[in-house]
């Protein structure tokens, strides 16, 4: 059985030594700009699961004249041959889907409007603010113009003021905490080649499961069935890192509105992530 094997891989890896053969990366290949590779060396891009690099010329130096394919002109250089012929022996292609999570940083702004307390006393709120950091889980189709599902648990903790029409009265201070189980849909491009830049946008739905109004240290009935819907629609803009053919990270920076709320709920996000390729 063994000896089937070495006969198998050596056909295989033969296939890899004949100028303008086609193969199919797995894993992960560098593509370099010249034959050499170390301290100074640059890399052109890498080949990631899945793509296909036609084989140019012969070996030179421990290295194979690569192409991608389909060709734009712009992705010609080195590979190591040693890593084509290892590529050629790993067998099916990893999976396609990514798996991790990370934590996201939330700035909320919202002008609100005029709210009236049990004993008929009538307030006229600043805008609230709120910061908050949260954990999230994410799944991930592909690993350029990919899409992802991100699901989490979000906390919004408003904060501002807010002034009564009684005559000489100062302005109080009201906080507004809530919780949310939120799911955000994600599909983002790709533009350059050699750059791990991706831009897109998230789609995000959240329902709020509590709230506390709490006005200047004193806790206001709310109503069980107002618990509100979040719905908010951001552009995004990130960088994708491979670490490792299995490990990438990610940082994303979002921005766009809350616009199931009246008004409009202003908010800008950053977002930090890991992801693993099984």
């Amino acid at each position: 059985m063994g000896l089937l094997l070495q006969i198998l891989f050596s056909v295989v890896a033969s296939q890899a030594q004949q100028t303008g053969t086609i193969i199919t990366v797995h894993g992960a290949l560098g593509v370099w700009e010249e034959p050499v590779a170390g301290p100074g060396a640059q890399a052109l891009f890498y080949a990631v699961e899945g793509e296909k690099l036609k084989i140019e010329g012969p070996v030179k130096n421990g290295f194979r004249k690569v192409s991608l394919v389909p060709d734009d002109g712009m992705t010609e250089g080195y590979v190591r041959d040693k890593d084509l012929r290892r590529s050629e022996r790993l067998g099916p292609p990893l999976g396609r889907w990514g798996f991790g999570g990370g934590m996201e940083y939330n700035y909320l702004k919202q002008q609100r409007e005029p709210f009236s307390t049990a004993d008929d006393v009538s307030y006229r709120p600043s805008a609230y603010l709120s910061k908050h950091m949260d954990p999230f889980i994410a799944i991930q189709r592909r690993r350029d113009n990919f899409w992802r599902i991100v699901f989490g648990r979000k906390t919004v903790n408003f904060k501002g003021t807010a002034k009564n029409d009684i005559a000489g009265s100062k302005a109080q201070d009201v906080t507004l905490d809530l919780s949310f189980w939120s799911a955000a849909f994600q599909k983002a491009w790709n533009p350059w080649r050699r750059r791990p830049v991706y831009f897109g946008f998230d789609f995000e739905v959240a329902k709020a499961t509590s709230q506390k109004l709490t006005l200047d240290r004193v806790v206001l009935p709310t109503e069980a069935n107002g618990l509100p819907y979040y719905v908010g629609i951001q552009a995004l803009a990130g960088v994708n890192v491979f670490l490792h053919k299995r490990v990438s990270l990610y940082i994303e920076a979002k921005g766009g509105a809350i616009v199931s709320q009246s008004p409009a709920i202003f908010e800008l996000s950053g977002a930090a992530g890991a992801m693993y390729w099984p």
